[in-house]
């Protein structure tokens, strides 16, 4: 005899906790597959994530990367992964709808579906309920699956439940929730995070100096441990950053527009930002198109400015502080 399964009402409290939590995506998801097995008794399930430039359900094939997953081979967690299945998944009309399917509501019974057909069914996997995650600002990030071994679930039941908290169940696993969560924290200007794979996102655009191409470049962080750099925008300064996030490698960059005035010029700056380049008084003059001189009578107001006693504790207490310059252009 099935054992019963606890109210929705009881699951659906937990799932708005774990939503609320403070948790890693990676937390919230195996947190959920917990409270989702009295909904569906799946064999298999897992959270299968969509890059985090995909903005909308349906349109362009889109591969997935696993969250979390429990029960289901290697093979077959990357067919369900793949672009093959999205094209499937987009053919049944589940985008369009936005509602979980399961394999009986597919004609034909799911022998239609390659997926099912060549993969799940043979592994025993005869039943069993995708759930399309479209968050609440109706940004498409990926898929539920749960996969069964029974022919008597997953229940209309179960079904319903799964529509009425999809969205819930999307905003907990939205990978750019945690960068949303640290913009506002740290009130940046604008923000882009950059996923594992290249894919773009825009976090925060009130203004300021992101783009793809220059989030990328201080993503890459060429020059050293500096985590921090000065941009110059529209004749404002700003200090853009980058975050790593361990959970997924992605990486949130930052601007925040300075308020408060530079202790050096902007020359200054310069001069001092090829200095940290290991150049020589000499190719720093070649490099901006100044004499040598000029170049060492900048050098030392930074050091009485700054007072510091020389030239690698000015370069330290510059690159400690974000005041370099992410890139210097050379006069010809």
């Amino acid at each position: 005899m099935a054992t019963p399964l606890r109210s929705h009402a009881a699951i659906a409290s937990r799932v708005a906790a774990i939503v609320s939590s403070r948790a890693g995506a990676k937390e919230r998801a195996e947190d959920l597959l917990d409270e989702l097995s009295d909904v569906v008794p799946y064999v298999a399930g897992g959270f299968m994530m969509a890059g985090i430039g995909h903005v909308t359900a349906g349109g362009s094939r889109v591969s997935h990367q696993t969250l979390v997953r429990r029960g289901f081979e290697n093979s077959i967690a990357d067919r369900l992964n793949s672009k093959e299945f999205y094209d499937e998944v987009c053919s049944v009309g589940m985008m369009e709808t936005e509602r979980p399917f399961r394999q009986r509501d597919v004609p034909g019974g799911g022998e239609t579906i390659a997926t099912i057909r060549d993969w799940l069914i043979p592994a025993g996997l005869v039943e069993g309920v995708t759930t399309p995650l479209v968050t609440s600002d109706g940004r498409y990030v990926g898929m539920l699956n749960l996969s069964v071994d029974r022919v008597d679930h997953p229940t209309d039941q179960a079904k319903e439940f799964l529509a009425l908290i999809a969205t819930s169940l999307a905003n907990s696993v939205d990978p750019t929730r945690d960068a949303k969560s640290l913009t506002d924290q740290l009130v940046a200007t604008s923000a882009l995070l950059i996923g594992p794979h290249d894919e773009t996102c825009v976090i925060s655009d009130s203004r300021g100096p992101l783009s793809d191409w220059l989030a990328k470049r201080i993503a890459e962080n060429p020059r050293g441990n500096t985590r921090q750099w000065l941009v110059d925008h529209d004749g404002s300064w700003y200090k853009v950053g980058s975050v790593r996030f361990r959970s997924d490698g992605s990486i949130l960059v930052l601007a925040h527009e300075l308020e408060e005035q530079l202790p050096i010029s902007r020359r200054e700056i310069e001069v001092l930002t090829l200095a940290s380049r290991a150049m020589s008084d000499k190719q720093i003059a070649r490099y901006l198109g100044i004499g040598v001189r000029t170049v060492s009578s900048h050098m030392r107001s930074v050091l009485e400015k700054l007072r510091v006693p020389n030239r690698a504790g000015a370069v330290a207490f510059a690159g400690s502080r974000g005041m370099l310059l992410f890139d210097v252009s050379q006069q010809s």
